[in-house]
């Protein structure tokens, strides 16, 4: 059980657990929902039906999950509903066995310079791959609490996310450019002859008009260096890309879920 979540709860502050909940948990659950439903007014209206069925279960809670995998399962129940009464079919992970060898590594950031970018990859996944790339890179989620969310073996977990970024890695990665073939050698022409010499110019006097000096400018300041080129996606990380493309939750969200903790 979460330490600040279980002693409020303890000494029966349920009205402060439940504000503590969306202190800490508003971001991940709505980022949740978004990957699951993409569409931002449903998601919202999910997370704030998630929490609001959280707080009338507070009671209830006894610590066997972590508080963000309790709200998290919530969620999903909430999405999966959703879909249903949407003719859209749920998604289920096909079990593996555990392979601890599978190391899924986010997307280089050099794929990830523009936004419209990674939301088209996004969009190329399945709900299921979807929701957990997001909550693995964007909110930080460790495998085993992916398990426990998603009721099924940490290998099912790592083998979907694998196959998500290879996905995304083949959206966003540019097709190679087919080698063309080497033209054939043209004859070599006869050398010209050589040029007579010529009379070298006089070097200019110091203080002339010959060239202007190349370390200064034309206003007789030193020349400024170039200044080097931006790291490769702008210097992002995978996870702040996601953040980007799935945004953060609107004060008015926020609002109506504090709204909801006074009223426990």
């Amino acid at each position: 059980m979460s330490e600040p979540f279980a002693a409020l709860l303890v000494t029966g502050r349920r009205r402060e657990a439940a504000q503590w909940l969306v202190d800490s948990m508003a971001a991940d659950v709505l980022g949740f929902c978004r990957a699951m439903v993409r569409d931002g007014a449903t998601a919202e209206d999910l997370a704030q039906d998630t929490f609001h069925r959280a707080f009338t279960a507070l009671d209830g809670y006894r610590g066997d999950a972590s508080a963000r995998t309790w709200l998290l399962a919530i969620a999903r129940n909430r999405c999966l509903d959703h879909l249903r009464r949407q003719g859209r079919s749920p998604y289920a992970l096909e079990p593996v066995e555990d392979d601890a060898a599978i190391d899924p590594q986010p997307l280089a950031p050099d794929l990830l310079a523009r936004r419209a970018d990674v939301e088209r990859a996004l969009a190329s996944l399945d709900e299921a791959g979807r929701a957990l790339v997001v909550l693995r890179f964007r909110h930080g989620m460790g495998y085993p609490e992916l398990a426990d969310a998603f009721g099924v073996g940490q290998g099912a977990i790592r083998m979907r996310i694998s196959r998500a970024l290879s996905r995304m890695r083949s959206v966003l990665e540019p097709p190679p450019v087919p080698r063309a073939a080497p033209a054939a050698p043209m004859p070599r022409a006869a050398p010209p002859p050589p040029a007579a010499p010529r009379a070298a110019a006089p070097a200019p006097s110091s203080g002339g008009a010959g060239a202007p000096d190349a370390s200064r400018t034309r206003a007789g300041g030193v020349r400024r260096r170039a200044a080097p080129p931006p790291p490769p996606g702008g210097g992002r990380s995978f996870g702040d890309a996601l953040a980007s493309a799935f945004g953060v939750p609107s004060s008015g969200f926020l609002d109506r879920l504090a709204t909801l903790a006074r009223e426990v």
